[in-house]
């Protein structure tokens, strides 16, 4: 959930404190989740001749798209949604999700992903609840969602932020975020998650178990639904094992500590992937290709052609590098039309923390491109059949308006001045909550301009 180049920063800086050891508490057995796990294949070749079998998640993708098939849709295809990481930057995608139809009405998607800040939208965009998939970003106090236990300066950890990892074994926790969940995840929202589950849509958020390296996607329409029957009189171990796995996936090392589920440690699951994409992508070429399962031309013969999904994917982020800064000791020397300097010039000092934020930003930026380019290509070919969404530079000119509460008067600004804002009044170690604000209005923004849900640009 946290910005991934501070977890990576975090992750190394603290390899010193190999010899801090922390706690993990034990599961008995009549408390364990017993969660449906779904390993989270890559296949190696993605597609092969003739087709392999589905992967284990893509099996029960594909299961849930056949059920679609077989019900009376009127001829519409079944919508798939995916939502990525992105740490604050999920309040574009919350945005998104409230400006959808131009007034937040969601459709009924058949298969909903999520992953990391993906993962705390999920469920809202599964039951069609955008209001509080909104509501649920629009915070005043980074304190909401953190407790904070220290703050690097500048990505560079001091004494005390490492003196902080030797009591905690992280820089904050989530438990607020775990406690506003349970708030936001009513009975009647878990009714629906189950309701829906019954009817054959599925809902998965992903995460990565430390333990293997493996990366599993968690089936919460199961656990909605022993929630909400109540089964072996445990309803409120459910819904704690619901919230756990959400937090599981937003959990990334050195800034939160990993959840524990069933005495096994599971971190961010952005740090294997950003879409969710991979078992999806199986499922859209095998469909589009009348593969997968069956050979070519000899899938089931009451699938139809709509059984190729309409896609749907939000990135929380920009797929972009950011701005690059002056590598020359004499940053006189960088200009506009030469921003990294003459190569004769002295390369400034460098260090460790620099060289690892630089590199996962180019690592990130490129997987996530990858899995956007991948989701298009193997969606179908008919205009709207993929959508797709993220931050882009217009951000930087998009005006919001903000009534600060403490003067009570309004001001209008692009979403990095008030991010600037945020770290001179608040200096969040992650959420800035003026910035959020203006991503969720930049978000309902942006879906207005794509049409999603509107009669022009449906998906259908």
């Amino acid at each position: 959930m946290f910005k991934v180049g501070l977890v990576v920063v975090l992750a190394l800086g603290g390899a010193s404190l190999g010899g801090c050891a922390q706690t993990a508490a034990l599961t008995p057995d009549n408390q364990m989740c017993n969660f449906v796990t779904i390993p989270i294949e890559v296949a190696a070749p993605p597609i092969a001749t003739p087709p392999a079998p589905f992967s284990p998640l893509a099996k029960q993708i594909d299961a849930s798209l056949t059920t679609y098939d077989s019900t009376d849709h009127a001829g519409a295809p079944p919508l798939v949604l995916t939502l990525s990481g992105g740490s604050e930057h999920g309040a574009f995608g919350a945005g998104v999700l409230g400006g959808w139809s131009g007034n937040g009405t969601l459709p009924e998607f058949q298969v909903v992903t999520g992953i990391s800040t993906g993962s705390i939208l999920s469920t809202f965009a599964f039951v069609g609840d955008s209001a509080t998939a909104v509501q649920g970003y629009t915070i005043d106090s980074e304190s909401e969602l953190l407790t904070v236990y220290a703050k690097p300066t500048d990505g560079k950890i001091g004494p005390a932020d490492y003196a902080a990892l030797l009591e905690h074994g992280s820089f904050a926790n989530l438990e607020p975020l775990r406690t506003r969940l349970s708030g936001y995840l009513t009975d009647d929202v878990m009714q629906q998650v189950a309701t829906r589950y019954a009817d054959g849509a599925r809902l998965y958020v992903g995460a990565t178990d430390a333990d293997s390296g493996h990366a599993v996607a968690f089936d919460l329409g199961d656990m909605a639904t022993r929630y909400v029957t109540n089964a072996q009189g445990k309803a409120a171990q459910w819904k704690s094992c619901y919230v756990s796995a959400i937090i599981a996936s937003s959990s990334a090392p050195m800034a939160a500590p990993p959840a524990f589920i069933d005495n096994t440690m599971y971190i961010d699951g952005g740090t294997r992937f950003g879409l969710f994409s991979d078992s999806v992508l199986e499922v859209f070429h095998a469909r589009k290709h009348g593969a997968g399962e069956h050979a070519p031309g000899q899938r089931d013969p009451g699938l139809p052609p709509a059984g190729v999904p309409v896609v749907y994917s939000v990135i929380d982020g920009t797929l972009k590098l950011p701005p690059p800064k002056c590598p020359k000791e004499d940053a006189s020397l960088c200009t506009p039309s030469q921003p990294l300097g003459p190569a004769d010039g002295q390369h400034r000092k460098w260090n460790i923390m620099d060289l690892l934020l630089s590199t996962e930003h180019i690592l990130v930026n490129q997987v996530y491109r990858f899995s956007a380019e991948q989701v298009q290509a193997d969606a179908c070919e008919q205009a709207g059949c993929f959508n797709f969404l993220r931050i882009e530079d217009d951000v930087s000119t998009f005006q919001f308006t903000y009534t600060d509460p403490t003067t009570g008067q309004p001001a209008a600004k692009t979403c990095p001045q008030w991010a600037a804002i945020d770290d001179q009044v608040d200096d969040p170690i992650e959420f800035q909550k003026r910035y959020m604000r203006c991503l969720i209005a930049y978000g309902k923004a942006k879906v207005a301009a794509a049409g999603w849900g509107m009669p022009q640009n449906d998906g259908n």
